[in-house]
């Protein structure tokens, strides 16, 4: 398998370039997040205002990919502001393993699939603290996302 070469994002920040990320804060919230508190959301909603910029106030064009597997800020704030801005696509880490299998970065079906365990086990609680409805849920996802691997099998590979 080829090895990527990834470029060193570790240190690279972004910015908005047309208002601060306190400005769209307020314009988007009516407030100024003051604090990384989990409840706030804060780090999705720079992302997120960040996504803003980067598609309309830049000379970017195309879409911008979202990712995040936050499913408190999948079901809060972007369930409102996602649907307005059209050129922002929401992924989880499942649909990036699925987008990197289309495009044979992930070579086989097989590592496809443990791949999208590997995220089930990391994301989940311990099997140990799982609960029956949870369980389910987890395996209904994994079904689900072996079905997708198959349809891109089907056509692709």
């Amino acid at each position: 398998m080829n090895k990527i070469n990834w470029p060193d994002l570790k240190n690279r920040k972004l910015k908005p370039s047309r208002f601060s990320i306190n400005d769209y804060e307020v314009k988007m919230l009516g407030k100024t997040l003051i604090s990384r508190k989990k409840k706030e959301d804060r780090g999705e909603t720079d992302n997120f205002l960040l996504s803003v910029d980067l598609i309309h106030h830049s000379h970017t064009k195309g879409l911008v990919v979202f990712l995040t597997d936050d499913q408190k800020a999948v079901g809060g704030f972007l369930n409102d502001w996602l649907p307005a801005f059209p050129t922002i696509k929401l992924w989880s880490s499942y649909e990036v393993i699925l987008f990197l299998y289309a495009e044979k970065i992930i070579p086989s079906k097989d590592i496809a699939v443990e791949l999208i365990k590997e995220v089930i086990a990391f994301s989940a609680p311990k099997p140990a603290e799982r609960s029956v409805d949870t369980a389910q849920k987890l395996l209904s996802i994994l079904r689900f996302y072996n079905k997708k691997i198959e349809l891109v099998s089907q056509i692709i590979h």
